[in-house]
């Protein structure tokens, strides 16, 4: 059965108003930003990040598990998994290069005086937002 078909045949279990609630909150999702995150060291913080994705309908979710690999907390993405797309990449190399064949300019923080403001990138170009997590020690 193609994926087509089975979501059709599942679409008859919902009821009229379901199923134009799920085709509102789709139509809010959005893959014009994307988020990135690379070795977070505390579970919770990718939970939570998924979470906030969600919440603000980016529908993906990069993560980078070079050195720190973990689960999502279940409890913490409160659900989240199940509506957002997770990638996971062993190095940061692979998912920069994933991020920019799939058109993304690549946004980061970072500590260093060689900067840029927000207001400087296209946001009508497709932009991916890095977060990084130290361990502290």
């Amino acid at each position: 059965m193609t994926d087509i078909k089975l979501l059709e045949y599942l679409e008859t279990y919902l009821t009229e108003n379901r199923r134009n609630k799920f085709n509102k909150v789709i139509k809010q999702r959005t893959k014009h930003f994307t988020v990135a995150t690379e070795d977070v060291y505390q579970l919770h913080n990718s939970s939570a990040v998924m979470r906030s994705c969600d919440v603000f309908g980016i529908q993906e979710v990069n993560i980078v598990e070079e050195i720190n690999s973990k689960t999502i907390d279940r409890e913490i993405a409160m659900g989240a998994q199940k509506w957002v797309d997770l990638n996971r990449f062993h190095s940061v190399k692979d998912c920069i290069a994933d991020l920019k064949r799939k058109g993304y300019q690549i946004v980061a923080t970072t500590p260093h005086t060689n900067d840029c403001e927000l207001q400087d990138f296209d946001l009508l170009k497709s932009l991916v937002f890095s977060l990084e997590e130290k361990q502290k020690g």
